[in-house]
């Protein structure tokens, strides 16, 4: 999510979180790769032990030891000053050392489409342009410019504790990050306590623990959402508060029992202005809450003890909002999904009842639920797209006037998710057999203007 404040460093620079293997003297082969500028990639921790390994067989070989080798200098790591049980996370004092992503055109793509996907032995399980997870061992995690240098870098330590060590959490918000350092008591992680860090930081600064948590039940997890003025941490499906970065002062914004239908939150979208979070539960309900300083909590667009509509898919890039507005459906089944559901934006605000008077339709929404979080819109500079109907459908939205279109999947190169979108590109999750994987997810990109005719607005 972006703010207008922040646009031109986003799309100058389209900033990137992504993961990497462990430091070394020796760079990495080009392995037939084109330059920088010449193609793309990316990866999704959703696949299987099986394929991930299929695909890490093919980066290994693809590569001699990492990249961080920027041209032989050194990245020059540095112990962060709160390990988490004993396992050693290091910061770069030189992040522009650490090589910069290399791109490559997409298999059984014309070229002229503009597609490129980013190179395997520079990658990780799975990326996302504003959220990434990584669950390997002697793991680099970047923030970096999707066509410059890279701002930040962060390297774990292959220690006994790293059997042990959770996936990472990273969220990228304009020019602001956090990441979620979480280490366990035992091996079983499903029953073991765990202890819980939240570092935060500006893109190429430096960065510092802002939350913690300590012996976590099990069961229980927080994840934070990072903007210039706020920290908004989610208490996984229980509540949801808001820290004030210049103060430190925290205050729960969202608790259990709150909501009159037994509802709990989901995905949290905040800004400098703001904090959003969707509402769900059972039967496929679903509405969207917002909260500012001055007003505090709204429904936002939620509207408790109505079953026949609902709202979710929500995000918002400080400039425009959109979401999903379900509707039609009849109470007595609520197993069923939406008859009508409409893809919807407004102007900015936290005030339901300016949303309410500013909203407006642009299209109906393929999907006929309300599901969230993968599916969750992701906005930019004009435009709008999420991942639709759990097949691996992809809508990519124009809100001057509705427009859409849906990007051609190949059986080798198939589209499944939502990365980010620019004033000139969309950035994505596909899938295919890339680079001798049997099956690999990685970020890929392509011009907007290579989309051919739109799907005209119904």
């Amino acid at each position: 999510m972006l703010s207008s404040s922040k646009r031109a460093f986003i799309l100058l620079s389209v900033a990137l979180v992504a993961a990497c293997t462990e430091p070394s003297s020796n760079g990495p082969s080009d392995g037939g790769a084109s330059p920088p500028t010449d193609a793309a990639d990316r990866s999704d921790g959703s696949l299987d032990a099986s394929l991930d390994a299929g695909f890490w067989d093919a980066a290994e070989d693809a590569q001699d030891s990492g990249p961080f080798d920027g041209g032989g200098s050194d990245p020059d790591w540095e112990p962060l000053a709160e390990p988490l049980n004993q396992c050693d996370f290091q910061m770069a004092t030189n992040p522009a050392a650490v090589e910069p992503i290399v791109w490559q055109d997409c298999p059984g793509v014309p070229s002229e489409n503009g597609c490129r996907y980013m190179r395997l032995d520079w990658s990780d399980e799975r990326r996302r342009l504003s959220d990434a997870v990584s669950t390997r061992r002697e793991n680099c995690f970047v923030v970096a410019e999707a066509d410059g240098e890279v701002r930040n870098a962060f390297f774990l330590e292959e220690l006994p504790c790293v059997d042990c060590f959770p996936p990472i959490l990273f969220g990228l918000n304009d020019d602001q990050f956090s990441l979620d350092l979480r280490s366990f008591e035992s091996c079983d992680q499903w029953a073991s306590y765990h202890d819980a860090v939240a570092l935060v930081g500006a893109v190429g600064g430096p960065v510092a623990a802002a939350l913690s948590h300590e012996r976590v039940p099990p069961g229980r997890g927080f994840r934070s959402h990072v903007s210039n003025r706020w920290i908004a941490e989610w208490d996984v499906a229980k509540a949801v508060s808001v820290v004030d970065r210049e103060t430190l002062l925290e205050q729960q914004v969202f608790g259990p029992g709150d909501d009159p239908d037994g509802l709990v939150p989901r995905e949290v979208t905040v800004s400098d202005e703001g904090v959003f979070f969707v509402t769900s539960g059972g039967s496929n309900r679903s509405g969207i809450m917002s909260w500012d300083p001055v007003a505090g909590t709204r429904r936002f667009q939620r509207w408790p003890g109505d079953t026949s509509r609902g709202a979710g898919n929500f995000s918002t890039d400080g400039t425009d909002m959109v979401w999903t507005l379900s509707e039609g459906r009849d109470p007595e089944f609520l197993t069923d999904g939406y008859p009508v559901s409409s893809i919807m934006t407004a102007p900015f605000t936290t005030d339901p009842e300016v949303v309410q008077a500013t909203g407006r339709r642009l299209r109906s929404d393929p999907a006929r639920w309300l599901i969230g979080h993968s599916e969750t819109f992701v906005v930019g500079c004009g435009y709008a797209a999420r991942a639709f109907g759990g097949d691996g459908d992809v809508i990519i939205v124009r809100l001057s006037d509705g427009a859409a279109w849906i990007p051609e999947s190949r059986p080798e190169f198939t589209w499944v998710g939502v990365v980010g979108v620019t004033c000139d590109e969309f950035f994505g999750l596909a899938a295919g057999p890339i680079e001798g994987a049997p099956l690999t997810v990685t970020i890929a990109r392509m011009r907007l203007d290579a989309l051919g005719e739109p799907l005209p607005p119904d």
